[in-house]
């Protein structure tokens, strides 16, 4: 893997350059090294799975002849330049997962040949401009994960070409526009997460090709049109968290191919969500191929339908938090791939911990444990990423599935994951910490340890105000301590051990008055002990072996730290006297300060500890014990 600036050397002599992928290295600085301007001929410019940062620039506009250019998963930040409306060739743009902030160009609807447009996951504003409607050729359009606001407007009818519109998670307001049924072409429409009001409109059912539709978390009222029925394509439908109303349409036993029904979180009544009336009869006997049916949350009454068991290959069943009554429909027992049924009022607690269990959470259907305060699925077998569905637990507020096989990245916090206060995912995670982890504005412990993130702690960790226990050990390739973490005030345990963290140790640490265990073992960290240091008088265990401190190794002010029990400070650079302040310690029962550059007598003060112990220095600190490595 390639790392390092991008030499501007590289592209003196290179004119009739048209292709460039440095894609997935750990290039890092400008965008554009000074001399790229040498490359003008560039079709395809392809650079994502980097760590470039700054601003994109201007000069960008130059580029005539570009038709691909693909900057995701980088740290850009800054405006979309208008000067982007130049690239009059471009076809694909994609600027996914950066930190850019700006209003979308107006000058981005003279792209007119655009076929994919990807902007998601970043911090854009402002509504979608009116000159989008140029844009008579787009097949992709991804917006979601911003903070994009304002009404959709009529600019759906010139999009004829559209198969996929995701702009889910974002604030956008107003009515869903009756123009969407001329997007004909459209399989993937992802309209969850905003504040769309209004009632869905029945020109939705001229999209006949339509295989995913997401309206879910929205403020939408009215009933399910009937023409819903019409989409006999449809795969996944998911209408959860809306204020919906009236009955479910007997249409919806049109939809043969539907694997996904989510209708949850309504005011729907009869036997789905909270709609009226009854369930649809013989719905499991035209819907074959169904396999998640979730309808909590509702209204319904009476006896269980039977017709539901009617889905043979049915692998999950909520209808939990419902009104129904009657025997345990024994029917269920007939189908033999059901993998969760969920008949409950209210589950809180579900502790699967330590029971061998394999395969993966992407089938898990998190959505039928609408109650549920605590998960441990701890020490098993699970294997693959962890899905971003599990931030549908608006409930939990403690969350653990360390000691499993899990990889890829952290899921973003959706906006109702508010109540979690502690989060323990000690795996082999990839990527970055989610910035928006500021939105756990109640946790109070998180347990990072042993993952494989590429980048530093963010700044923004310095928001979570109410943490008490932060483990991020093992899990850097390189950083520094944010001094964001003087924010800290309630830190009592802090884990950045093996983190590979090369600066300074910032004096802000000394300001977390309440910190009980301090573990920054196994760094490249230089420079001495902070004087602010002297603040933390609540201090029981301090970790700072196998560094590169120096200056004096122990300050006078170690006189403030009466509740040390652990102090291991070996293997540094450190240098000058033990002073008899040591002797006040009289609590201690581990001290190491071998392997240093200590000068001088060892003061008679230090008999007076009286409960120095004999024990091998920790080798690793065992986070796996919240916070209490004896």
């Amino acid at each position: 893997m390639l790392a390092g600036y991008i030499p501007e050397s590289v592209f003196t002599h290179l004119a009739n350059l048209e292709f460039l992928n440095l894609t997935g290295n750990l290039f890092k600085g400008p965008l554009l090294p000074g001399n790229f301007s040498k490359v003008l001929k560039l079709k395809e410019l392809r650079l994502e799975w980097n760590r470039l940062s700054g601003f994109i620039p201007d000069s960008i506009g130059l580029f005539h002849n570009l038709q691909v250019l693909k900057l995701s998963h980088n740290s850009l930040d800054g405006n979309i330049p208008s000067s982007i409306g130049q690239l009059t060739e471009l076809q694909d743009l994609v600027l996914k997962e950066n930190n850019l902030n700006s209003t979308i160009p107006l000058e981005l609807g003279l792209c007119t040949k655009l076929n994919i447009l990807d902007l998601s996951s970043n911090s854009l504003t402002g509504p979608l401009p009116l000159s989008f409607s140029n844009l008579t050729q787009i097949s992709q359009l991804s917006l979601n994960n911003n903070h994009l606001s304002g009404e959709l407007s009529h600019i759906f009818s010139n999009w004829t070409e559209l198969t996929t519109l995701s702009i889910q998670d974002n604030t956008f307001t107003g009515n869903i526009p009756s123009e969407i049924g001329t997007l004909t072409k459209l399989y993937y429409l992802y309209l969850s997460q905003n504040n769309l009001t209004g009632s869905i409109p029945g020109e939705i059912g001229k999209i006949k090709v339509l295989g995913k539709l997401y309206l879910s978390e929205n403020n939408l009222t009215g009933s399910v049109p009937a023409t819903i029925g019409n989409l006999t394509y449809l795969k996944d439908l998911s209408l959860y968290s809306n204020n919906l109303t009236g009955t479910i349409p007997p249409e919806i036993g049109n939809l043969t191919r539907l694997e996904d029904l989510s209708l949850d979180h309504n005011q729907l009544n009869g036997e789905s969500n909270r709609f009226s009336g009854s369930f649809p009869k013989d719905f499991g006997k035209y819907t074959p191929e169904l396999t998640n049916v979730d309808l909590s949350k509702n209204n319904f009454s009476g006896e269980f339908p039977t017709t539901l068991c009617k889905l043979k290959t049915l692998l999950v069943l909520d209808m939990s938090s419902n009104s129904l009554s009657g025997a345990f429909p024994h029917c269920l027992g007939d189908l033999t791939t059901l993998t969760v049924i969920n008949l409950t009022g209210n589950v809180s607690d579900l502790d699967i911990s330590g029971q061998g269990i394999n395969g993966t959470l992407v089938d898990f259907n998190f959505s039928s444990f609408p109650n549920l305060t605590t998960l441990d699925m701890s020490n098993n077998k699970l294997s693959d990423i962890i899905p971003v569905e599990i931030g549908n637990l608006t409930e939990h507020e403690y969350l653990s599935l360390e000691v499993n096989y899990l990889d890829g990245n952290i899921p973003y916090p959706n906006k109702s994951s508010t109540t979690v206060t502690t989060f323990k995912l000690g795996l082999k995670l990839l990527g970055r910490l989610p910035r928006n982890i500021s939105r756990l504005s109640k946790l109070k412990k998180l347990y990072l340890g042993e993952n494989k993130f590429s980048v530093s702690i963010p700044d923004e960790i310095g928001l979570l105000q109410r943490l008490q226990v932060l483990e991020f050990y093992d899990d850097l390739s390189e950083g520094s301590i944010p001094s964001s973490i003087v924010q800290l005030r309630e830190l009592q345990t802090l884990d950045l051990s093996g983190d590979h963290l090369n600066s300074t140790i910032p004096p802000e640490l000394g300001l977390c008055t309440k910190l009980n265990i301090l573990f920054l073992a196994v760094n490249s960290l230089n420079g001495p002990l902070p004087l602010s240091f002297s603040n933390l008088t609540q201090i029981s265990q301090l970790y700072l072996w196998d560094n590169h401190l120096s200056g004096e190794l122990l300050p006078r002010f170690i006189s403030n730290w009466t509740k040390l029990i652990t102090l291991e400070i070996h293997n540094n650079a450190c240098s000058g006297n033990i002073p008899p302040e040591i002797g006040m310690l009289t609590n201690l029962e581990y001290l190491y300060l071998s392997s240093n550059n200590l000068t001088g007598p060892i003061p008679r003060e230090i008999g007076k500890l009286k409960e120095l112990s004999v024990k091998k220095p920790s080798s690793r600190f065992n986070s796996g014990n919240n916070g209490e490595p004896h």
